[in-house]
């Protein structure tokens, strides 16, 4: 998604290999504080941080994925 959004509290996400929605006409959104919750399960979940080396994760807002 090309859409940080500012949020208060970490809301459910869903983060994908690759980008699942047209990046010109409906690229969805994400907040900052939850790729920030990403990065940080990353760093402390050895299975989670095995799963995605050497990827390059798509993070979206599940309520962007609705719309």
């Amino acid at each position: 998604p090309d859409n940080l959004t500012n949020e208060n509290e970490v809301t459910d996400y869903e983060v994908h290999p690759s980008p699942i929605r047209s990046a010109i006409f409906n690229p969805g959104k994400t907040s900052r504080i939850n790729v920030a919750h990403f990065m940080a399960s990353l760093i402390g979940d050895k299975k989670i941080w095995s799963s995605w080396r050497a990827q390059m994760p798509v993070i979206y807002n599940k309520s962007s994925l609705t719309k």
